[in-house]
Formats: C-alpha cells, sequence, structure tokens
C-alpha cells in the first residue's frame, strides 16, 4: 500500500511504503517516515474517514497545528491528486463561491483537502474542499427534504402505468449553484492554497457548513415552483406538474440527484428550464442507476434491481478450527467485521430484496455481541444472494377506471427470533388494480411493545401495516387526485390470524385489552 502527502511547504507529494504492523519503513510503530520528514503519530490528531463504506475510498487526516494535512490511501499517481484540487479550484472560481479579503481576526472555519478515488483501479481521483462546518457556534436550518424509497416506488409505478420515460439527473457541484442571500460566512483556506493576511468570504454555501444542503434544496423548490410545480403536503422533496386537474408530471429529490417522470409539456418546460438554468453533468434515460438501484424501463414495465451490489457482497473468512468454537465470543476485529456485514445485508434488505428482511432483522439482535455461530449463520445467508429474487417489477396498472386499492399484508409471532426470545413483526403492501399488483412497501422489525400473545403481537403488525397503507393512500390520492385527504383508494388488511378477524368483527369485548 502507498501513501502520498501534499505538503503544504515544498507543495508536491512524496511517495511512504509502510506494512500493517509499521515494517522497516519506521524504526518505531507509531513512526512514519518519508524523504527527509518524520511524522510521530503519537504527538497527532489522527483522523480516518471511510467513504461510502467501500475500504478503497478511505482518507486518512493528519492534524498538524490545528491545519490537517491529506493523505489518500489507494491513489497510486500524485499528479493526479494535484490535478483534481486543481479542477475544485476551478470550479469554486466558475461559481463564484468566494470572495479573498483581508484576515483581520474574523470569526472563521478551517476547511480541508477530501480526496477519494472511484473505480476497481482507483483511476478516477476526485478532490473536494470542504468547510469544516463543526466549528460553527451559531445555529441554522439544516432540513432538507430527500425522498423516501415509498415515493419512489409511487412515481415508477405511475410512469409505466402511464407510459412515461422515467429519467434522472445529477446537478453538477449542486451546493455551489445555490441561490438567494448568504448569511456571512468566513473561511480559511488549507494551507497549500492560502495567502498570508487573506480570508474568504463565501458568498456560496460550501460543503461541510450546516446548511449547505438546504440551501440547495431552497434553491431548487423555488425554480421548480415557479415553473407551476406544486409542492406535496406529505412529502417536500416531491414535486407535482399539473395541466387542470390532470397530472403531467412528477419530479422528486435527493439532493443532486433528481428522478422524473412525465409528458412532453412537461418536459419541454419543466425539465428544460432546470437544464437551462443549472449545470447538469449526467441526463440518464431507460437505462441507469438511482440511489444504488439499476433501472431499468421496458415498455410496459420498469425493473429495479442491485445484483452488482449483492455479488459484491463476500463472506467473512473464518478459519477452519476457529469455526468450531460456536458459542465464544467474536474478537473486536471480527465484531466490526460481522456488523460490517450485516450493514450491507441491511442496506439491500430495505432497498430491494425484501426476502431477506426477517433474517437480517434477526443476525441484528446479536450484533452487539455475537457469537462465532452467529458469523457462520451470517455467513450462510451471504452465499444465499444469488439465489433469491434478481429483481423488483413495477408492471403499468389500469389507474383510470378507479378499480385502484392497496393490499397489506401483516404477520407476527411470539418470542420467535431465537435466543433473544424477541417477537417479530413484519408487514407488505401492494398497490394493484385487480389483476396487476407492484410491491410498494415492506418492513421486518421487533414488536415494540411487550406481547404475551400471538394474537397482541399481529394486532400491533396490522396496525403498524394498516398505518403504513393509509400514510401510502393519502400520498397517491394527493398525486393523482390533487386531494391528500381523500379516502377514494380503498386499503384491504389481510392476516392470518382468526381470532384477530374474528375481534375486528365482533361485537364482544376483546380479551386482550
Amino acid at each position: 500500500m502507498s501513501l502520498y502527502q501534499n505538503t503544504s511547504k515544498k507543495d508536491k507529494s512524496e511517495n511512504l511504503t509502510f506494512s500493517e504492523n509499521g515494517g522497516p519503513a519506521a524504526k518505531a510503530s507509531n513512526i512514519r517516515v518519508w524523504g527527509e520528514s518524520i511524522v510521530d503519530l503519537a504527538e497527532q490528531q489522527v483522523e480516518k474517514q471511510i467513504i461510502r463504506a467501500h475500504q478503497q475510498d478511505s482518507v486518512l487526516l493528519i492534524q498538524e497545528e490545528a491545519d490537517p494535512v491529506i493523505f489518500a490511501i489507494g491513489i497510486q499517481d500524485p499528479k493526479k491528486i494535484e490535478a483534481a484540487k486543481d479542477q475544485e479550484l476551478q470550479r469554486l472560481a466558475e461559481f463564484g463561491v468566494y470572495k479573498e479579503v483581508k484576515d483581520v481576526g474574523q470569526s472563521h472555519v478551517s476547511s480541508r483537502w477530501v480526496v477519494t478515488t472511484k473505480g476497481e483501479q482507483n483511476q478516477q481521483v476526485k478532490a473536494r474542499l470542504v468547510a469544516r462546518g463543526f466549528e460553527e457556534t451559531c445555529d441554522v436550518k439544516t432540513d432538507s427534504p430527500t425522498v423516501t424509497k415509498t415515493v419512489i416506488r409511487l412515481l415508477m409505478t405511475i410512469a409505466a402505468s402511464n407510459s412515461w420515460n422515467l429519467d434522472s439527473l445529477d446537478v453538477t457541484s449542486a451546493f455551489l449553484q445555490s441561490t438567494g442571500h448568504m448569511r456571512e460566512v468566513y473561511v480559511k483556506p488549507p494551507r497549500d492554497i492560502r495567502k498570508r493576511g487573506i480570508i474568504w468570504k463565501l458568498s456560496k454555501p460550501l460543503y461541510g457548513l450546516g446548511d449547505s444542503a438546504r440551501r440547495w434544496y431552497v434553491t431548487l423548490r423555488e425554480h421548480l415552483q415557479n415553473s407551476r410545480c406544486q409542492i406535496s403536503l406529505l412529502d417536500k422533496s416531491l414535486f407535482l406538474y399539473y395541466e387542470g386537474n390532470k397530472l403531467q408530471g412528477i419530479t422528486v429529490t435527493h439532493v443532486d440527484d433528481l428522478l422524473h417522470c412525465g409528458t412532453t409539456r412537461f418536459k419541454n418546460t419543466v425539465i428544460r428550464s432546470i437544464h437551462n438554468t443549472f449545470k447538469i453533468s449526467r441526463n440518464n434515460t431507460g437505462m441507469f442507476t438511482y440511489l444504488g438501484w439499476n433501472v431499468v424501463q421496458s415498455k410496459d414495465s420498469i425493473f429495479v434491481d442491485q445484483r452488482d451490489y449483492a455479488s459484491a457482497i463476500k463472506p467473512i473468512e473464518i478459519s477452519v478450527s476457529r469455526s468450531r468454537e460456536i458459542e465464544s465470543d467474536l474478537t473486536e476485529l471480527e465484531t466490526t467485521e460481522y456488523q460490517q456485514l450485516l450493514g450491507k445485508l441491511l442496506w439491500l434488505s430495505s432497498q430491494s430484496r425484501p426476502d431477506l428482511s426477517f433474517d437480517t432483522l434477526e443476525h441484528s439482535t446479536y450484533s452487539k455481541s455475537p457469537k462465532v455461530k452467529h458469523l457462520k449463520s451470517l455467513n450462510k445467508l451471504t452465499k444465499k444472494l444469488d439465489m433469491g429474487p434478481g429483481r423488483i417489477c413495477y408492471r403499468k396498472l389500469d389507474i383510470e377506471k378507479g378499480n385502484l386499492h392497496l393490499l397489506c399484508f401483516s404477520d407476527a409471532s411470539l418470542g420467535n427470533i431465537s435466543e433473544t426470545k424477541h417477537s417479530a413483526r413484519g408487514y407488505l403492501i401492494f398497490l394493484t388494480d385487480g389483476v396487476v399488483a407492484n410491491l410498494i412497501a415492506w418492513s421486518s422489525g421487533k414488536v415494540k411493545r411487550v406481547v404475551h400473545s400471538v394474537f397482541g403481537a399481529e394486532t400491533l403488525s396490522c396496525t403498524e401495516g394498516t398505518a403504513a397503507a393509509i400514510l401510502i393512500r393519502q400520498l397517491l390520492s394527493e398525486i393523482l387526485f390533487k386531494d391528500p385527504n381523500s379516502e377514494t383508494i380503498p386499503i384491504v388488511a389481510l392476516t392470518d390470524s382468526k381470532q384477530l378477524y374474528d375481534s375486528v368483527h365482533s361485537s364482544s369485548p376483546c380479551s386482550d385489552k
């Protein structure tokens, strides 16, 4: 492995090779040597960041006199680091992010370079200048709505049902394209680009500030509203475009990633205005990736999968002798690996693999103090990833005849999570026209209250499932009918508990209060 330091005095990067235990490159395990420079890590504040949970995207930062010096692990060409930093500075200048002013002791925040790599061979290098927003002491509004998975699935269903093209676009350096009044913020640039006696006064929100994402959201919201889009009352990341009372288009936003569908008129007005106003880096249609989902659209259907992500998940290596110690607690390193693997499976189960939901729930109950047997069981689950459903399909529904209804399947058991004896519950919610059904939402979790019967667990599971179905109905009613209070779309709750069914339909008092 190689490390490169961007030194402030020489303004160049030098190579340092080391082994995991310090190796011959150092006389002591906590000292790293390169060229004529020596850094004793015992005397430095060290911070390691893992970007997007991929090990090859890790960044090691050393603070020296409160100024960060960046090491980018996995980058093999120091010239690429300098080129990436130059490109970022050009972007800052292009969007007029800051003005140089005289440093007269203004209250300010420091900044740092964050360098990451992309690609299997780390061939793509990206540098970003980030303000250390946590150093601010003032309170600012930071909320920035992002689209939920449920809304995305509704959008895909509506797009397929209307034969609308589903497209995505990515806004270049979105935070830097924010408009409106900028509060007074001063930033001290990193040492390698700092000028004596000069500090930056921001004109645009820099990455790292607490309200940067909100500033961009407000900018986009105002632009879409000026384009005659209506913001949803139930989801502030959802924007709807109508002609009269007829839905013409939908746009949802997740920071700088937009997903949209609609008529030709919608594309020629709303979407074209976005292209004319903001700098766009990517515009995709038909086949693309959105928030980690691989999306493919055919004539009447939209398919979603995460096969690439799932195939990259590998079991944790464990020796034969260690695997026999099934009741032994995992070491600290093994526990970390267990939690990392479980995190990947949990995310996969919540996005596109509902079949993994209960298994990941059960393994999450062991995550604080897992044993070898739990690790073996999690490895076994990982090896079965290729055996499950490959994708989810959102097909065309007849949304004009008024036959739409929601089906909510719920189930629960009493103390069915082994060892911990927790009670588990789950639900699936489908949108159907009576012929075709699309899966809109699912959930698996522990029953949140103590129950003493299967009936109690089933009741709470059904309650939670129908509550989620009601929200979906109101979202769909707002999108289709411009009325979030409409109850036109019926909800059908289904349960395998005869006791629950009889209690709902009976006038007799229930035995379990």
